[in-house]
């Protein structure tokens, strides 16, 4: 079992292209506190979209937008666990 839990903020989002959808994810350990400092890595398919560290309260937002219109699937990763 992995020492911590990423929490993604819900989005079924609907939006025009080029229009900008904040991704946002927590990273907590078991008992629920933010970490700091730890690296999120959003993807696409096989393309790393970003990829950044949690701030002060564990939390990071990636301000995803997309230049084709289309369904897009982003996962967002920590230390190798999903979302």
């Amino acid at each position: 079992m992995p020492d911590i839990v990423v929490v993604p903020e819900p989005c079924a989002c609907t939006a025009e292209v080029g229009e900008i959808i904040n991704l946002g994810v927590t990273v907590q350990d078991r008992a629920g506190n933010g970490l700091p400092g730890e690296t999120v890595e959003y993807r696409l398919g096989t393309q790393v979209l970003a990829r950044n560290v949690t701030g002060p309260d564990g939390s990071y937002t990636f301000p995803f937008s997309s230049t084709t219109p289309g369904q897009f699937i982003v996962h967002a990763t920590v230390r190798q666990v999903p979302t």
